[in-house]
C-alpha cells in the first residue's frame, strides 16, 4: 500500500511539473472586427495592456479571450481557465488607473497566468441616464462603438513556476513528516 501511494503521489507531481513546464499562451489577438485602441495608456506606456473598441457585448467578449488564452502556445491543445469576476472598481489595480470599468474579469490558468479582461459599456453601465450615456459615448473616428475592451495578461517565467513547484513539494513534503511525527507517533 505504501508504494501505491508513493507512486501516485510522484505521478501526479510529474503531471502537475508537465502543465507548469507548457508554454504561455501567445499574445491575446484583437476581436473580430474592431479597432485598436492608440489612446494615451493602451499603447506602449503600460507593457502588456491592449485596448480595442468593439461592437461585441460581454458575454461574446469574456467567452472569446478566455478561449484564444486556453489555447497553449500554438499547441494542439486547449487546457481550461478558470474565470473569475472581479468587481469593476478593482480594474485600476490591474489595468491602469483611470480606466473606465463596467465589467472586469480574470481568466487563470492556476500556478501559471492570468488575462484580465476591462470592458466599458456605456449605455448598458449608464442606463437610464441619457445625459450620462451621451457624454461617455465612444465615438472613434466617427464610427460609434458598444464598448471598449481592455486586455492586461499577466505570464510567469519558467523559472518562477518551478521555483513554485519545489516549495510546493518541500511543503508537502515537512508536512507529511510532522503530521506523521505528531499524530501518529511515528519517526
Amino acid at each position: 500500500m505504501k508504494h501505491f501511494w508513493l507512486g501516485l503521489v510522484t505521478v501526479l507531481s510529474l503531471l502537475f511539473l508537465l502543465y507548469l513546464l507548457l508554454p504561455s499562451p501567445s499574445q491575446p489577438p484583437p476581436l473580430p472586427n474592431s479597432l485598436r485602441s492608440t489612446e494615451p495608456g493602451d499603447t506602449v506606456q503600460i507593457p502588456g495592456v491592449l485596448a480595442h473598441y468593439s461592437q461585441h457585448q460581454r458575454d461574446f467578449v469574456t467567452k472569446y479571450y478566455q478561449e484564444k488564452f486556453d489555447e497553449i502556445g500554438g499547441l494542439p491543445i486547449k487546457f481550461p481557465s478558470f474565470r473569475l469576476n472581479h468587481p469593476p472598481q478593482f480594474a485600476h489595480e490591474k489595468i491602469r488607473s483611470q480606466v473606465l470599468s463596467s465589467y472586469f474579469e480574470e481568466a487563470v490558468h492556476p500556478f501559471r497566468e492570468s488575462l484580465f479582461i476591462n470592458g466599458w459599456e456605456p449605455e448598458v453601465f449608464l442606463r437610464g441616464n441619457p445625459g450620462a450615456i451621451s457624454q461617455h459615448t465612444i465615438i472613434v473616428d466617427g464610427e460609434k462603438f458598444f464598448s471598449k475592451i481592455t486586455l492586461r495578461p499577466f505570464y510567469s517565467t519558467v523559472q518562477a513556476r518551478i521555483i513554485s513547484f519545489v516549495g510546493i513539494l518541500l511543503s508537502a513534503a515537512i508536512l507529511y513528516f510532522l503530521t506523521r511525527r505528531i499524530v501518529f507517533g511515528k519517526t
